[in-house]
Parts: C-alpha cells; sequence; structure tokens
C-alpha cells in the first residue's frame, strides 16, 4: 500500500499556472467578502493624459467612479471581450450593445405610441 502524502495529486508546473490559481483564489475571497457590491445599467468615461475612470451609473444616477490606469483599463477590456465571447459561445446567440438595441426599441415605442393615437 502506499503512504497517501507521498503522492499528494497533481500540482501546478508552471508560474503562469501558480498566478491563475491565486487571482481565481483572491477573487473568491471578494465574492465572499465585505467589498462593496455595485450594480450599472450605464456607464461613462472619464480620461486624463495617465488614466481614467468609469462612472457606473443605474438609471441615469452615478452610483460609483472605479479609476484605473491605461494599463489595467486595456486588461479589463480584454477580460471583458473574452467574458462575453464565453457566454455567446455558451448560449448560442450575441449579446447586443446599448448602441444596437436603442434603434430596435425606438421603433417598437414609436409602434406603440402610433397604435394608441390611432
Amino acid at each position: 500500500m502506499s503512504d497517501p502524502s507521498s503522492n499528494p495529486g497533481p500540482t501546478p508546473q508552471t508560474a503562469a499556472q501558480l498566478n491563475q490559481i491565486q487571482q481565481q483564489q483572491v477573487m473568491a475571497a471578494a465574492l465572499r467578502g465585505a467589498a462593496p457590491r455595485l450594480y450599472a445599467n450605464g456607464l461613462g468615461i472619464a480620461q486624463t493624459a495617465s488614466d481614467l475612470s468609469i462612472i457606473l451609473m443605474s438609471n441615469l444616477q452615478a452610483v460609483g467612479v472605479v479609476s484605473m490606469s491605461y494599463i489595467t483599463a486595456k486588461t479589463l477590456s480584454n477580460e471583458l471581450v473574452r467574458a462575453i465571447s464565453a457566454f455567446e459561445t455558451a448560449m448560442q446567440q450575441k449579446v447586443k450593445s446599448i448602441e444596437e438595441i436603442t434603434p430596435e426599441i425606438q421603433k417598437i415605442m414609436e409602434k406603440s405610441n402610433a397604435a394608441r393615437m390611432g
């Protein structure tokens, strides 16, 4: 019989794998922790030469501001594209942006208003 302590199971082989595991642990702890949780259904962006801020909006009211360097903003952008792409693949449906759905919503509202007046 083999000693279970002599075979601890698979271990990460690279620094990149260790870093990914550490990031996942930090994210899991943050989701369980007391960090503020904000919901936004809109946003604005303010920029300076050295950084940018994302103004989180909910029903046209600012609910928070997240400031970051351009490097962090670019990384955030890449991670969002990756996450949304994975979601779209899983759902087999494209997620539309506000810019894409606004004209469609306006057409629906115009038809509804015309029907009420007619």
